[in-house]
């Protein structure tokens, strides 16, 4: 779904796409490189975002990552969203609590954080793609993380990673 279409935006169709269609999964592909782009393509209901820039093989990486259930953001968007989180974002109320993670959670994260997939992530852990979800939304739960985006942003703010 590109973003910036002719007579509506691709927020909205994804919006429109979500409620009639809700098995269908929506990759955006965009020149858009701002933050607030990505965060609207994930809340309109978006399992991916990559830069018309990328290479066609990560584009073929993003749409069969997608198609199989996973999340695919590029690097160029996680750099992106990374370079988003500022004061601004920083919630006192949630900075009060500990956040434990096993290694393994913490492993995941830092392949999370810097762009790759799923199945990705379970081929260099030598575990399934199950294992890897599994994981991930036991981190998620952890952090009250609702999206990725949100994930990245609690887990910079906590010191659970760094770039």
């Amino acid at each position: 779904m590109d973003i910036s279409l002719p007579d509506v935006s691709g927020f909205e169709v994804a919006n429109r796409i979500r409620k009639t269609h809700s098995y269908v999964r929506i990759l955006f592909l965009s020149m858009h490189d701002e933050p607030e782009y990505v965060i609207r393509s994930i809340k309109s209901g978006g399992e991916g975002y990559i830069l018309k820039t990328a290479e066609i093989e990560e584009l073929v990486n993003a749409v069969r990552s997608v198609a199989r259930g996973e999340k695919y953001y590029s690097h160029q968007v996680a750099k992106i969203i990374f370079s988003s989180c500022d004061s601004h974002h920083y919630n006192p109320s949630r900075s009060e609590k500990t956040i434990v993670l096993t290694n393994r959670e913490r492993e995941i994260l830092r392949y999370v954080a810097d762009g790759y997939n799923t199945r990705e992530i379970a081929n260099i852990l030598y575990i399934s793609p199950r294992t890897v979800e599994t994981h991930r939304l036991r981190i998620m739960q952890k952090l009250e993380a609702h999206n990725t985006a949100e994930l990245i942003k609690l887990a910079l703010m906590y010191k659970l990673i760094q770039f």
